[in-house]
Order: C-alpha cells, then structure tokens, then sequence
C-alpha cells in the first residue's frame, strides 16, 4: 500500500457504555452528538500527512471563524520558521515512521524501561482494508 500523502481519521475507539468496553465510532457520529468534547472535535479535525522524509507530519486547517490578526501572528511565526505550514496544514506535530519486514511502524517517542528492559518506541501501524490504524484513529487517504 501506498502510505505517501494526506490521511483523515475516518473513525476513533471509544469507550461503549452499553458494550462496557471500546468500539470504533465514524468520525462523522462523534462530531454530530451534541455532547461531543471540543477538544475530541479537534483531535478528530487533525491530518496526518506521510512524507517521502520519513515522517508523519499531523497538521490542522484554520477554523473558518479565525479572526486575521490571529491569521497573520501564525503567518509570520512560519516566515521565521517557528512554525511550518504543509498543504495549508498548520503542522502540529511530526512522528518518524517506516516500513520493516513488510510492516508499518511510528515512532511513539515512548522512552524508558519496563522490567529493566529498554522500551521499543516503534509500534505497528496496521492495514485494515483501505485504511491504516494508527493507536486509537483509523485513517483513510483523501
């Protein structure tokens, strides 16, 4: 498959009360529910873009309702290059990933030890039909 270029998340594992455990829920039914978090709205809203550079840049795109003085303080934090912009993204954050023995992995930036152990920061990315499932999102390529 094909991994390079813009993916949304098209679903996310929520915890069911009924089911009393986690389920995947479209991305469109947890923006519609009136009792939907602002801050799930937002991390719903983010784009992971997969770079030819080895890296998963996750941008957002302006609210429409940004007022212009607050368009322009981030348009010139980017001309100074604290900030990057990538296909009208407003890039948030960036993850390494790649491709060993036939599977996709990101690096979580987990570090550390478990048991006296060195904790493997790379974790799978999986394949589900046309979608990749990165930890709690499933993504679909625009």
């Amino acid at each position: 498959m094909d991994v390079l270029g813009t993916w949304k998340i098209s679903s996310a594992l929520k915890y069911d009360e009924e089911k009393d455990g986690p389920v995947w829920k479209p991305a469109e039914d947890i923006l519609s529910d009136p009792e939907c978090d602002p801050s799930d709205a937002k991390e719903l809203s983010v784009k992971y873009i997969f770079c030819d550079d080895g890296f998963i840049r996750m941008g957002m795109e302006f609210p429409p309702d940004m007022p212009e003085d607050e368009k322009a303080e981030i348009d010139e934090l980017v001309a100074a290059g604290e900030m990057q912009m990538l296909d009208g993204l407003l890039i948030i954050d960036t993850a390494a990933w790649k491709e060993e023995g036939g599977k996709l992995l990101f690096n979580t930036g987990i570090k550390g030890e478990t048991l006296g152990e060195p904790v493997n920061p790379w974790a799978e990315i999986n394949v589900i039909g046309d979608e990749l499932e990165l930890l709690a999102y499933r993504l679909k390529k625009q």
